[in-house]
């Protein structure tokens, strides 16, 4: 075992609980970009299902080229995302003067500007959460550890989304009426109601994912640590690393009903939709996953002592 593998894995636990939220790129227009997106979730899928190590080389080197284009893909609609968040802030700073303006003025070229800065400001959200759905989208399907049933729900919706706000889009892009845009900002509150709770139901099963793959990681590291150290025949520090053994295998036994018990409450939270949000469930897995969390840092803690000791 290398320490730098420790390191990584302390850097993936730390990073797992803190929900980074950043966006991405427009709706896919040309069926080919579709295609490849459907190809990218099929590969990812399998690799969860059968483990990469079932690949074939020529799958594992296609599967290596899919997973650095998505990551290529995050890193440039994080960089849109926030672009375009700074000119949605400047576009509704606008909007703001302008209404203030018809609001004391009360003329026709008030009215005017009014709509057109309106419809700058409804255009200018609507690209950026047409960016951040796209950047959900893409890390659900780079992300591992998620159950395949709530991967495919949180796509589908994320999906629907995108589409309703391409439509939503063309509705303010071919409206110039004042009671129109009035009637499309009523019309958006649903919509963008739903988008949030889509959004927190992704960020959540992704923060179970980040655990559970850091666990997966964990096995992994655990078992080589085990078989190298029954293949040793250097007897220092021995007892200190089986006391330490039994201890990481002691946590990692408890883990899995841990996992299975969060799981439980996000199926118990979709059952009960009309009775609780996906915002109110993402809270409520923040406490959920904090006893798995700190079994994860104490279990790195161990792998530390023991590549101190070797």
């Amino acid at each position: 075992m290398r320490k730098t593998q420790i390191n990584y894995l302390f850097r993936t636990i730390i990073f797992s609980f803190f929900v980074v939220v950043a966006s991405t790129h427009q709706v896919l227009v040309h069926a080919q970009e579709i295609d490849s997106a459907q190809q990218d979730y099929s590969l990812l899928e399998l690799s969860e299902e059968v483990g990469e190590e079932s690949f074939s080389p020529s799958q594992m080197k296609e599967y290596g080229v899919q997973k650095q284009r998505l990551a290529t893909e995050i890193v440039d609609l994080k960089r849109q995302l926030l672009s375009r968040l700074n000119q949605y802030e400047k576009d509704e700073k606008q909007y703001r003067i302008a209404i203030d303006q018809y609001r004391s003025l009360q003329t026709l070229n008030s009215i005017e500007e009014a709509i057109a800065v309106t419809k700058r400001a409804m255009l200018s959200r609507n690209e950026v959460l047409e960016i951040y759905q796209n950047l959900l989208r893409l890390q659900l399907i780079d992300a591992q550890g998620i159950e395949l049933s709530h991967k495919r729900q949180a796509l589908s919706q994320l999906e629907e989304n995108r589409e309703l706000l391409a439509e939503f889009k063309n509705k303010v892009e071919q409206t110039n009426d004042r009671n129109d845009v009035n009637n499309l900002a009523i019309e958006f509150t649903p919509l963008g109601a739903q988008i949030h709770e889509t959004s927190y139901y992704a960020l959540g099963i992704m923060a179970i994912g980040r655990l559970q793959s850091t666990y997966d990681q964990a096995m992994v590291i655990s078992q080589r640590v085990t078989s190298a150290q029954q293949e040793t025949t250097d007897q220092t520090n021995e007892a200190k690393i089986k006391r330490s053994l039994k201890e990481i295998e002691k946590l990692l036994e408890q883990m899995p009903p841990k996992f299975e018990s969060t799981w439980m409450k996000v199926n118990e939270s979709i059952s009960r939709r009309g009775n609780t949000t996906y915002h109110s469930l993402y809270q409520t897995l923040n406490k959920n996953l904090m006893p798995i969390y700190t079994d994860l840092s104490k279990i790195i803690s161990y792998f530390e002592e023991i590549e101190q000791v070797r």
